[in-house]
């Protein structure tokens, strides 16, 4: 971006295998017009950061800048707070770029000229770094799931050894405790309503095997009013439930999904910022999520959306977040996706809703509204019409099943779809 004229220098890839790194970082600084510190909510404390900072100082032309990847930029402390920060935004970042270009004499035009499709690149790169990975900030974080209380159903432990099931459960639940600060201070809002969220169940599930699967043993006193360990007291067992297998999977089921999320931020970030305030909403609050959904206006598109490819679009269908997925199924309103494509997506929400125990049903209502108008406009596809009756006839049975989360939406759109294809000449 800078022309010929320009040399950068970074440690992690400019230092060979067996080089005297040191040495070669305090010449580089020394040579340095200027630096760039890359500040994040995890470095912060580095002492790295303030010695490098100090050597461009006192080596190099003393031009010093620090870019900070991250939300909040109060938590940068002195003496690196006394230098103005560049946050990583477009503008802020356009700022620094025509800074470096005024030092190295290159023409801020040609810079202004190249900068959307650099800004681009970019923007990829520091959306990746500004959102850490869960091992970064917590290494061995999903090697503490890997263990059989999590795993096994608690019906099929046929060793019932319930005491050390439950002491593996506690012990993941304070290691996940002792770094609970950290999570907050440096992981995006999803990450930390994700990992709270993981914590909560965690706590519920270790509760729910002391509570009911071991016992304390007492005793009676003696004449001293001290514990006489010689008279043990009748056993008062409190009742299990038949269901607690159940229980205990229903917990373990949702710690494996934020585990998930968190382990694969590929998937597991939502696409929108509405997406966490969505999730944050309980099934109650229905008419809070029609609001959310709508907020955005009554047609939506890429352009609305703010995205620049369909390939930006498709990640809102792959997404587990459900605020994302509406708003694809929205978009595919007004730019339709194939029939088989949707047929697809709405067996997938089907799915989705089938494994859940409090079904919300929102996410698949638009995903069944849309195939049907997916259908309606369709100019010529040939799609597999048996396969698209067969869903049909599954989402009636779900629904039949469903009882008092019954949408009657969705069975009216189901009804225009049986008409659509009762209209069509099925493939072979």
């Amino acid at each position: 971006m800078f022309g010929d004229n320009v040399t950068s220098f970074v440690s992690y890839a400019n230092i060979e295998v067996g080089e005297r790194w040191f040495d070669r970082l305090v010449i580089e600084l020394g040579k340095a017009d200027a630096a760039i510190i890359c500040l994040t909510p995890e470095n912060l404390r580095s002492p790295w950061l303030h010695f490098e900072s100090g050597m461009v100082s006192r080596l190099g032309k003393g031009i010093l800048f620090t870019l900070f990847l991250g939300t909040d930029a109060s938590a940068i402390q002195d003496p690196l707070k006394q230098i103005q920060v560049t946050l990583s935004t477009e503008s802020d970042t356009k700022r620094l770029a025509l800074q470096l270009a005024e030092l190295a004499k290159t023409s801020q035009t040609d810079l202004e000229s190249r900068w959307d499709v650099a800004w681009e690149g970019l923007a990829a790169v520091i959306h990746e770094m500004e959102t850490p990975g869960i091992e970064d900030l917590f290494p061995g974080f999903a090697k503490l799931f890997e263990r059989k209380t999590f795993d096994e159903p608690l019906a099929e432990c046929t060793d019932q050894e319930w005491l050390k099931r439950y002491d593996r459960a506690r012990d993941t639940a304070l290691a996940l405790q002792s770094q609970r600060e950290l999570v907050a201070s440096a992981g995006e809002p999803w990450q930390v309503w994700l990992y709270d969220k993981l914590v909560y169940q965690l706590d519920g599930y270790v509760d729910e095997l002391k509570k009911y699967l071991l016992l304390e043993r007492p005793f009676q006193f003696g004449d001293n009013r001290l514990i006489d360990f010689g008279k043990p007291d009748k056993l008062d067992p409190r009742p299990t439930p038949p269901s607690l297998s159940a229980m205990c999977e229903r917990r373990c089921r949702e710690i494996k999904h934020a585990l998930f999320c968190l382990t694969r931020p590929d998937v597991g970030a939502p696409v929108f910022p509405e997406s966490l305030a969505f999730a944050k909403l309980r099934l109650d609050q229905f008419d809070d999520k029609k609001q959310l959904v709508h907020a955005r206006g009554l047609q939506i598109d890429h352009a609305s959306l703010g995205m620049r490819s369909d390939a930006e679009l498709e990640r809102c269908a792959r997404s587990v977040w459900v605020y994302d997925r509406i708003m694809y199924y929205k978009a595919r309103e007004a730019e339709p996706t194939t029939v088989a494509v949707m047929i697809r997506l709405t067996e997938h929400e089907m799915e989705k809703a089938q494994a859940e125990d409090e079904p919300s049903l929102m996410a698949l209502y638009y995903a069944v509204k849309t195939l049907a108008g997916t259908i309606r406009r369709n100019s010529g596809e040939r799609f597999d019409v048996h396969e698209a009756q067969q869903l049909v006839a599954d989402l009636q049975t779900f629904l039949d099943a469903a009882g008092s989360v019954n949408d009657p939406r969705i069975r009216r759109n189901l009804a225009d779809i049986r008409a659509l294809l009762g209209s069509i000449q099925p493939i072979g």
